[in-house]
């Protein structure tokens, strides 16, 4: 499901052709093998000869040992740490640096942190890089009566609740007696694909007695938010930008490219899915070696893809 979002993007793929790498090579390889492949396209299911990625898993093994054996791990963590070994091989043979990498150019996001000392009002700003972003997944109204209609929580309000400004516990390094600041993110520069992941996990304790007299037992267990998300077909984050021609761009539109799905109850258990975008628009459902076309609209529409949708990739509309 990570790689159907990759070959989602056909120009960041031929970035990777040619560099002679274990990583780069599996991934362009595939991506020929893809191509060559015959398709039958029916209404409703495009019957296609299945391709085995096992030169990508090898090729993974070969620089990592994260991921080693047959056991189900979690989609993001892995995208992520591909797209980090990607970069590296890159990095490794285009050691001049005489234009941007690939891998920066679609999944880097500068961040502008700005902490302000809640004491003396002085600022300092740093920069960080992000390769996706991760949002909160919440719901508007926790405890509705019978009557009620809970608002279902949509991606821009996770991505206001990202960017909103925190309260932090650090000692002002001017004043040294402001021990609180507000910290503020500003997007300082923008990637072509943009990777939102849902935070459907979450990591909590299980206190259990064991005894008189002696302390409860703390086991820490890992839950998964269920609750609908509504992912829009585009996204504008201009309100987030910080760059000098802030007030002449009128958006920074993103538009909706592929989404991952993950159904069952932990990371590493369940099952993935994904939506993608292919050729002249068409959005195809992958689901193992099973493919079928579908709609845009009936994908965003349906309660069980609100529940399960995970990971979500947004391309830069140029």
């Amino acid at each position: 499901s990570s790689l159907q979002l990759l070959y989602t993007l056909p120009e960041f793929v031929s970035g990777l052709t040619g560099n002679g790498s274990v990583l780069c090579e599996s991934i362009t390889s595939l991506s020929n093998t893809l191509k060559n492949t015959t398709s039958v396209t029916t209404k409703t299911t495009m019957h296609q000869t299945a391709v085995n990625p096992r030169c990508i898993k090898e090729a993974v093994d070969a620089v990592s040992d994260r991921f080693l054996g047959n056991e189900q791990r979690d989609a993001h963590e892995f995208l992520s740490d591909l797209i980090d070994r990607l970069h590296d091989e890159l990095k490794e043979k285009d050691k001049d640096r005489k234009k941007k990498l690939v891998t920066d150019r679609f999944f880097r996001t500068d961040m502008d942190v700005c902490l302000k000392c809640n004491n003396c009002g002085y600022e300092r700003t740093m920069q960080e890089m992000y390769r996706h972003l991760s949002i909160e997944v919440d719901r508007h109204d926790r405890y509705p009566t019978e009557e009620e209609e809970i608002r279902k929580w949509k991606v821009e309000d996770g991505l206001k609740k990202f960017f909103d400004p925190q309260q932090l516990d650090v000692t002002c390094e001017k004043c040294k007696e402001g021990t609180t600041a507000t910290q503020t993110l500003s997007i300082a520069s923008f990637p072509k694909a943009l990777i939102l992941q849902l935070k459907r996990f979450v990591v909590r304790e299980r206190k259990t007695e064991t005894g008189s007299g002696q302390p409860p037992s703390i086991e820490m267990i890992i839950s998964k938010n269920k609750d609908p998300v509504l992912v829009p077909p585009k996204i504008n984050l201009a309100r987030f930008d910080n760059s000098v021609q802030k007030q002449q761009q009128k958006n920074i539109q993103y538009k909706l490219a592929g989404i991952v799905h993950h159904h069952g109850m932990t990371p590493s258990s369940g099952h993935y899915t994904a939506d993608v975008i292919r050729d002249k628009n068409e959005w195809i459902s992958f689901d193992d070696w099973r493919t079928s076309t579908t709609e845009l609209d009936r994908l965003l529409e349906d309660p069980t893809n609100q529940r399960t949708s995970y990971m979500l990739l947004y391309t830069l509309q140029e």
